[in-house]
């Protein structure tokens, strides 16, 4: 009889033992598995959709030809204090490697660069802001005028634009020219409708009496 209460006793402790180590994989499996997760970063990774960058943009500086890159470095505050002012919130700005300029990219009698093939000489970056900036005369088509001189040049459609201080008497305003520029290709706005002749995007070339974008202007900025 005690034999007997002995072995049930044995074969009970064994059913025991056996149900709590399955129980134990159960959990082990159970925490090993990758929970499914419905993103739309996994969504579009499964679709071969590439995903929006969310991070702020940066404002690239690249300089060409005989414009420096501590040239460039020394409009970084000027640039930084502008784009607080008109978009009322810090950007990082950063220099990119001076770049060489091809003959190419010149009119016809090579002798100054067209600005629009400079633009489209870079790849267009559809998050962040390319200023190309030269010492180079530049020019763009006016009306009939085929080969005007200018101070920069913005094509709409994309988010780099190109300025030069050729033209620029006083070099400490040259950062305007470069703000009118950014807010033509990045923030979309056209020439100042009220032509204020304080705002920054006003049309024709920069004059000591703009400081910065017109209320009115600054209440069209697309981002």
């Amino acid at each position: 009889m005690n034999n007997k209460k002995s072995i049930q006793a044995i074969i009970a402790c064994c059913f025991l033992a056996i149900m709590t180590f399955m129980t134990s994989c159960n959990k082990q499996e159970s925490g090993n598995e990758t929970p499914t997760v419905d993103t739309e970063e996994q969504t579009a990774k499964e679709e071969g959709v590439a995903m929006r960058c969310t991070c702020p943009p940066v404002v690239q500086l690249q300089p060409c030809n005989t414009f420096t890159e501590k040239q460039a470095e020394a409009l970084i505050p000027s640039i930084k204090k502008a784009l607080k002012e008109n978009l009322g919130y810090e950007l990082d700005v950063e220099v990119l490697p001076n770049v060489k300029l091809p003959e190419t990219l010149k009119n016809d009698n090579k002798s100054r660069y067209r600005a629009e093939k400079i633009i489209n000489h870079f790849p267009d970056n559809d998050h962040n802001a390319t200023i190309i900036i030269l010492h180079d005369d530049i020019s763009a088509t006016k009306g009939d005028i085929p080969d005007w001189g200018v101070q920069g040049l913005s094509i709409m459609s994309k988010k780099t634009c190109v300025a030069s201080d050729f033209r620029v008497k006083d070099k400490s305003q040259f950062w305007k020219v470069m703000m009118h520029e950014f807010f033509h290709s990045f923030c979309k706005l056209h020439h100042c409708a009220k032509n204020d002749p304080t705002c920054l995007i006003r049309e024709g070339a920069m004059r000591s009496s703009e400081k910065r974008l017109c209320a009115d202007c600054k209440a069209k900025i697309k981002l």
